[in-house]
């Protein structure tokens, strides 16, 4: 829809409003539960589900513009390549189980959590405390 492709430009409520003939306050409800929608002031996003959350905004953005009839490719290949970093970044700090364990070991585990028994100078069994 054209009225969605200028919303999502950017444009102010009020001159859209006034474009297409509508209240501003029928243009700012649409705009806030029809399309992917994130206040101005909203923090930047910093631990992994914050960004993981913006990246779901990210596409669901970009599907609302190839909706409206615009070119999202460029824009999708930035996505794409965040949300590869973000999936590293998650490996890394063990949130997410890596496809290649010899790169991304297993979390480490603390050895004072097991109890090694012997029989005879050999190691008989492991026991969780």
């Amino acid at each position: 829809m054209p009225i969605n492709r200028r919303i999502l430009s950017g444009r102010q409520d009020k001159a859209v409003a006034k474009e297409y003939k509508f209240k501003k306050q029928q243009v700012t409800w649409h705009r806030m539960h029809h399309l992917p929608w994130r206040s101005k002031l909203a923090k930047k996003p910093v631990t992994c589900e914050e960004q993981l959350e913006f990246l779901k905004y990210e596409l669901a953005r970009l599907q609302a513009w190839a909706e409206a009839g615009e070119s999202v490719a460029e824009a999708l290949r930035v996505v794409v390549a965040r949300r590869n970093v973000l999936e590293l970044e998650m490996r890394v700090q063990h949130k997410l189980e890596g496809t290649h364990q010899r790169r991304f070991g297993a979390k480490p585990i603390d050895p004072e959590d097991f109890k090694v028994t012997f029989e005879g100078g050999r190691p008989k069994g492991v026991t969780k405390q």
